[in-house]
């Protein structure tokens, strides 16, 4: 029955972005993705003692611009 602490946690993000010109179209592809690693403020309470998971995320980039 502990109170959580006041550490939020830390998130790590990277991405990478290319954009190339083919025939006057423009042609742009890329990828993100992060994690979020909670801190002892997403602790909760009771005996049982449990944190919360790891949050995790991504995304893939298309664009065409004429």
């Amino acid at each position: 029955n502990g109170l959580p602490g006041k550490y939020y946690g830390t998130e790590i993000d990277l991405g990478a972005r290319w954009t190339g010109l083919f025939w006057g179209t423009e042609v742009q592809l890329g990828a993100e993705g992060g994690i979020f690693l909670p801190g002892n403020a997403f602790n909760f309470s009771g005996n049982s003692g449990t944190k919360m998971d790891n949050v995790t995320a991504w995304r893939v980039i298309s664009a065409i611009h004429f």
